[in-house]
């Protein structure tokens, strides 16, 4: 593991809210912020009905170990180290 997902589970949805968010303070429009958080809103429910479901089952004890370490929005100060083998 490498990159930003040893930091963040989903970077680029981060990346995605982030550019939304300035452009809700760049542009001050009551529908953006609406848009933004409707995205968000399916950004966090693909993620969790979804892809972790599936992640788990592919991946098992490794996933919820990586799940442990890692945020799945924000930043951990700590980047991921896997279990020893």
């Amino acid at each position: 593991m490498s990159g930003l997902y040893r930091r963040t589970r989903n970077p680029m949805f981060q990346g995605v809210l982030l550019v939304l968010l300035a452009e809700c303070l760049l542009y001050a429009d009551p529908g953006l912020i609406v848009y933004t958080g409707s995205i968000a809103l399916f950004f966090h429910t693909t993620v969790v009905f979804r892809e972790e479901p599936d992640l788990t089952s592919r991946f098992g004890v490794s996933y919820s170990h990586y799940c442990r370490q890692v945020p799945r929005w924000g930043f951990a100060l700590k980047a991921f180290s896997p279990e020893p083998i």
